[in-house]
C-alpha cells in the first residue's frame, strides 16, 4: 500500500538529512528510514529526498520539484483516460509533455501509481506498472 508523505514526516526527513548529511550509501538512508519510524525503506526515503530536494555545496537546500496540485492531478487523470497508457516510457513521456509542468515521464508514471488508475465502472484501484515493459 502506498501512503502519501505528510508535512510533519517531510520536516522530520529534512531535519534528519541535515543532521546526518547522508551521501548515497544505502546504509545511511536505511538509518534515516529507521529514525523516521514510519516503516518506509531506505530506498523510499532516498527517493523522496531526491523529489523534495537535496543539499547543495554550502548547505543550501533546493527544491527539485513542486508538489502535485489538485488541478494537475485532474489533468493527469483526464490525459490517462484519453491515452490509456500502458508501461511504455514514450506513452508516459507524452503525457508528461501534455501536462506542461516539466515533469518527466517516470515522475508522471510514479504519481499515477500513487493515485491509482480508473478501472471500468469508475472504481479506483492501485495499478503497478513496470517501467519499460
Amino acid at each position: 500500500m502506498l501512503v502519501r508523505w505528510g508535512g510533519a514526516e517531510e520536516e522530520q526527513l529534512r531535519a534528519l538529512a541535515r543532521q546526518r548529511n547522508p551521501r548515497s550509501s544505502p546504509s545511511e538512508w536505511q538509518a534515516i528510514a529507521a529514525a523516521l519510524g514510519t516503516g518506509r525503506t531506505g530506498g523510499a526515503v532516498l527517493q523522496h529526498w531526491q523529489i523534495l530536494g537535496s543539499t547543495q555545496p554550502g548547505g543550501r537546500e533546493t527544491a527539485m520539484l513542486v508538489r502535485w496540485g489538485g488541478a494537475e492531478e485532474e489533468q493527469l487523470r483526464a490525459l490517462a483516460r484519453q491515452r490509456n497508457p500502458r508501461s511504455s516510457p514514450s506513452e508516459w513521456q507524452a503525457i508528461a509533455a501534455a501536462l506542461g509542468t516539466g515533469r518527466t515521464g517516470g515522475a508522471v508514471l510514479q504519481h499515477w501509481q500513487i493515485l491509482g488508475s480508473t478501472q471500468p465502472g469508475g472504481r479506483e484501484t492501485a495499478m503497478l506498472v513496470r517501467w519499460g515493459g
